[in-house]
């Protein structure tokens, strides 16, 4: 009775665990072509021949029946180390060539050939699977394929996959770290009642591998609902680089290419899997381009392009040092640009009475006993000057140096003083000088860019005119540190704004929020229809906030609020502000759509001293809250009647 009690609940326990991992196979291989998702997807389908060959044994009344089931179960054997080692390769940012994965799998192929016309040879188990009454042997013997190829090899796979990654954990990103290793350690199971297998340790017509892999289903199922979704990919810093425009490598203590974006990959003309894992080549004239220019700390020219490269360090959490990257920005443009306006400069010198600058030249009246420099008089300056100065042209001649910089710098904020003695220190040196003076007016703000020449024993003074340049290069800085759909600032303005606010130490709060139902109005309505939803929330989250708070879109249905200086009363009144415009209904065209979110919050600095560590709290919080929503109806929507 107890015999057939295990006979079926086993049979069961292996058909719910092939329904399991039949599910979880057709959902990670949906979420990606390569990387993480496809590697495991690809664990989950070898699994499945093993469970349907064990449930295949325990209801075999025939030879033929039971060598079937034995081919199914070696697909999984032989598949699984393989599967692992590819695994674990890529949780690790570091995925297998492909004449790699080929040279491992030459066995398991091999291993899977033999099993296929076994009846032939008895390469991996003995042919005779009954003794010849009737009785099948379910456990025969092992071919010596099995005992001094397949099984030494798999093993020795499957203790280099676990080795390798334990060592290595740290190349895999740290909110998924715990699954990973939970996920490995289960998989151990499978491997010693494996092991024991090979030993000759059997439970009646169970094979026990499937059924420890059955019995740890549950676990394998809540991993991979932990990894959903964007979190399904361990590696994302690599992704993240990928975003960047400009050439970005991270080098590890022993000179070798970790991580390097596909800007680097086109500066040095070569595919990105021949630069990964090794030093950057040394006879190519990137590279030695690239020493030269942090050695020199001029800009690099490849190409026709310039680059301003910088190197930082990259620590680990307890400061030592992990490696290093090179950030090369492309500067080609400013750097024209600065170039015409030198040119356009030098030319306008020689254009004195119509000058569309000031133009003030100074004489020299009297030298201190050292040789030094003491009184600069006008002896001419133009139209363009005299504006400067708010005076007539004829008024300033005659006038001293003094007199002159201070009708020119009213509004500047400045020590006077202090710039006249450099004019007269460069001009005394023979130096050009040059610097660019931010001016208030009663109505608006103006640029004046202040120009010294040494000529002769005189000097001249050049007052320029760069307001219009400054906006632009302001409205430029503001353009790339905003997110082109929504006006708000992106991930790279954000940081940059909120690192200096953290830093103040003025104590504050940050939000992080994620669109529940974002996806489902791309799938539903359209992507046109999905940006206008992420322009209607920033807008929203824009008007609950102070002038002061920082509203940025980290990417996709993320954004972010840092808001400093709050007190308890009124940090409570910004997240109902918040919560309540986010619960209102959104009107798409003719569709009226509610799409909730979840909103993630941390306190600074009670929750973190870093920009980091408030941004990590917030996220775990925020997805804390997604997940109370889990399952539940995200989205809802309402035709608008004409």
């Amino acid at each position: 009775m107890l015999s057939v009690f295990l006979h079926y609940s086993s049979l069961t326990l292996l058909v719910l665990a092939m329904a399991v991992f039949a599910w979880m196979a057709a959902t990670t291989l949906k979420q990606a072509r390569e990387g993480v998702a496809w590697s495991l997807g690809i664990y989950f389908v070898l699994v499945l021949p093993g469970l349907g060959g064990a449930a295949l044994q325990v209801v075999a009344d025939d030879a033929t029946t039971l060598a079937a089931a034995k081919v199914m179960m070696f697909f999984c054997r032989a598949g699984i180390p393989v599967a692992l080692i590819a695994l674990v390769f890529d949780m690790m940012g570091r995925p297998f060539r492909p004449r790699s994965l080929v040279l491992l799998s030459v066995i398991p192929v091999c291993t899977i050939l033999l099993a296929l016309t076994n009846s032939a040879h008895g390469l991996l188990w003995s042919p005779q699977l009954d003794d010849g009454t009737g009785q099948l042997l379910v456990h025969p013997a092992w071919g010596p394929w099995y005992r001094f190829v397949h099984a030494p090899y798999s093993y020795l796979l499957l203790g280099s996959m676990m080795g390798i990654f334990f060592l290595r954990l740290s190349a895999v990103s740290a909110p998924q770290r715990r699954s990973m290793v939970l996920f490995l350690i289960i998989s151990v199971g499978p491997m010693l009642t494996g092991l024991l297998h090979s030993f000759g340790v059997h439970l009646d017509r169970l094979w026990l591998p499937a059924l420890s892999v059955s019995l740890t289903a549950p676990l394998f199922l809540w991993i991979i609902n932990d990894l959903r979704g964007h979190r399904f990919r361990p590696v994302s810093y690599r992704e993240l680089i990928e975003q960047i425009d400009d050439p970005m490598i991270g080098i590890d203590l022993a000179g070798r290419v970790v991580s390097i974006n596909h800007a680097a990959s086109d500066l040095f003309g070569m595919d990105r899997t021949a630069l990964l894992g090794r030093p950057l080549p040394p006879t190519s004239p990137v590279t030695v381009a690239l020493s030269s220019s942090l050695d020199s700390g001029k800009p690099l020219l490849h190409d026709d392009r310039w680059f301003d490269v910088r190197k930082s360090k990259v620590l680990a959490d307890d400061g030592s040092p992990r490696g290093q990257t090179l950030i090369c920005r492309d500067i080609t443009a400013e750097r024209s640009a600065q170039e015409a306006l030198a040119t356009g400069e030098q030319l306008m010198r020689t254009i004195v009475e119509h000058a569309s600058y000031g133009i003030v030249r100074l004489r020299r009246e009297s030298t201190a006993a050292d040789g030094e420099p003491v009184t600069y008089r006008c002896v001419f300056a133009n139209a363009a000057a005299a504006r400067w100065a708010r005076v007539d042209a004829d008024s300033l001649a005659d006038k001293y140096a003094a007199e002159i910089l201070s009708l020119v710098l009213a509004g500047w904020q400045g020590d006077e003083s202090a710039l006249a003695r450099q004019i007269f220190s460069a001009a005394a040196d023979g130096r050009v000088m040059s610097e660019d003076l931010e001016l208030s007016g009663d109505r608006s703000k103006s640029w004046l860019r202040l120009g010294v020449e040494p000529v002769d024993n005189d000097m001249v003074l050049t007052l320029t005119d760069i307001s219009g340049l400054m906006r632009r290069q302001l409205a430029a800085e503001r353009k790339a540190n905003s997110d082109y759909l929504t006006g708000v600032m992106n991930r790279h303005g954000f940081e940059q704004a909120a690192q200096r606010v953290v830093e103040s130490d003025a104590g504050g709060l940050v939000l992080f929020i994620d669109l529940n139902g974002f996806k489902q109005v791309n799938d539903r309505f359209g992507h046109s229809a999905g940006d206008r939803l992420l322009q209607i929330v920033s807008g929203r989250l824009v008007d609950s906030c102070r002038s002061q708070d920082l509203v940025g879109r980290f990417g996709g249905d993320e954004f972010v609020v840092l808001a400093a200086g709050l007190t308890p009363v009124t940090e409570q009144n910004l997240i109902d502000r918040v919560t309540d415009t986010l619960s209102e209904d959104y009107q798409l065209d003719d569709q009226r759509v509610s799409c909730s979110a979840s909103i993630g919050r941390a306190r600074f600095p009670e929750h973190g001293e870093t920009l980091d560590s408030l941004l990590a709290h917030a996220d775990t919080d925020m997805y804390r809250a997604k997940r109370a929503v889990t399952g539940g109806d995200v989205l809802k929507t309402e035709k608008r009647r004409a």
